[in-house]
């Protein structure tokens, strides 16, 4: 199956997109505006940034209300490679990394984008919540991937006492009887259990504060500049007789 690009439709015959309706996630300037970046609105290398955005030294992005942990955006360690900005966890007391996720001293290059701070994923992973959160997802998983198996086998045949050969055997000569469609729904039962047993332990661990995040509020006013900043662009746009911009 061809991957569709998710500009695609907005797109012209050369992967550019239109400068009209494109602006800095950042900092709400139009992409391109000078004409002389042009990998700010190709497709191919497109990030929703305009390029002094993209290397913009590292922030954090935002704050866990459950113990701290902060997610810290850094610019691309190659970005002639790959332009998407890099995230990184990391503590505020973290003496290893101070408090930006990558372990001190800071060494990235086109080949490296640093060693990510092991005392703090360390300490992230382990908190008793989101150990808890991981083991239950597993669990989720592996119980109902084991009914679907039982399942099958029941429905393909197998006896009890089988060689795993004849044992793929059977099942594929059962598969074989499903057309895609068939197949699919075949396994939609087992799915939507799975879905919803995993819906509900994403609600606990929510109300239990595991998917709880704070903005901070540099970033807030931030974004809420280039809000702003993108609307006085657009309303400029169409007193000037430009038509309307998404």
């Amino acid at each position: 199956m061809t991957s569709i690009h998710p500009l695609a439709e907005v797109m012209d015959s050369h992967g550019m997109l239109p400068q009209e309706h494109f602006f800095c996630l950042g900092c709400g300037k139009t992409l391109n505006a000078d004409g002389g970046h042009p990998a700010e609105l190709y497709a191919g290398t497109w990030n929703g940034l305009c390029y002094g955005c993209t290397r913009r030294g590292p922030f954090v992005v935002k704050v866990s209300n459950l113990d701290g942990a902060r997610i810290v955006s850094w610019p691309p360690h190659s970005p002639s490679w790959r332009r998407e900005r890099e995230k990184h966890t990391a503590y505020e007391d973290c003496e290893t990394c101070g408090g930006l996720g990558i372990e001190k001293p800071v060494y990235r290059s086109p080949e490296r984008a640093g060693q990510y701070c092991r005392p703090c994923i360390r300490r992230y992973s382990e908190h008793p919540l989101r150990v808890w959160d991981d083991q239950r997802r597993t669990l989720l998983r592996t119980r109902a991937q084991a009914a679907f198996e039982r399942h099958w086998d029941f429905a393909a045949g197998v006896p009890k006492r089988c060689s795993e050969k004849k044992r793929r055997a059977l099942r594929q000569e059962y598969a074989d009887l499903f057309d895609e469609d068939g197949w699919r729904a075949f396994k939609a039962p087992f799915l939507a259990r799975y879905k919803r047993l995993a819906a509900r332990h994403t609600a606990k661990a929510t109300r239990l504060g595991l998917n709880a995040w704070t903005e901070p509020a540099a970033e807030l006013a931030r974004g809420e500049a280039a809000v702003q900043r993108r609307h006085a662009d657009v309303q400029a746009r169409r007193a000037a007789g430009g038509g309307e911009t998404r």
